[in-house]
């Protein structure tokens, strides 16, 4: 085997839910405490990846909090439509819409995205007018009309519940 094939061809990221509005949502909607709740995100898989690479690779992530975070009850991750994201892969592997979220619109800082979580890292806040005041022209917001994200959970034992579409929560964030 060349060292190229044991490169990981997929990777993700895992935190402890930090969304307190979405872990409140859930909690009360499903009855999940907001601390067993874990955030996958910034997942990625390279060109060179085998089709369904993501899909295989969430239902590893779902394996390895069964067998070692017995604090952790469900997995949630954020799907925009607007940056071009379906939720296809986590469709494949069992994840359920249970929730959307409306939109806010990106925001940019010398021309470059900025994330909100960014914002109030650096400056205090993520509220748009309290940024205009201070960074001024600097900060440009799009103006675009944008689509929700969803919120597609999977439980980490046993089966994730489906909701229907007309039964799904639309959050604010």
């Amino acid at each position: 085997m060349d060292r190229s094939s044991r490169l990981p061809m997929a990777l993700c990221s895992a935190t402890a839910l930090d969304w307190r509005r979405l872990g409140s949502t859930l909690h009360r909607q499903y009855g999940v405490p907001p601390e067993q709740i874990w955030d996958i995100s910034r997942v990625y898989s390279f060109e060179v990846a085998p089709y369904n690479t993501i899909s295989m690779l969430l239902g590893r992530v779902r394996r390895w909090f069964a067998r070692s975070r017995p604090d952790a009850s469900l997995l949630v991750t954020t799907v925009d439509p607007n940056m071009g994201f379906t939720g296809a892969s986590y469709r494949a592997a069992n994840w359920q819409e249970w929730l959307t979220v409306r939109p806010r619109p990106y925001m940019y800082l010398k021309r470059r995205y900025i994330s909100p979580r960014q914002l109030r890292q650096h400056y205090g806040t993520s509220n748009r007018q309290e940024l205009r005041d201070e960074l001024g022209v600097r900060l440009e917001v799009s103006t675009a009309e944008l689509l929700d994200s969803s919120i597609y959970c999977s439980r980490v034992r046993g089966r994730t519940e489906s909701v229907p579409q007309e039964d799904r929560s639309r959050m604010r964030r």
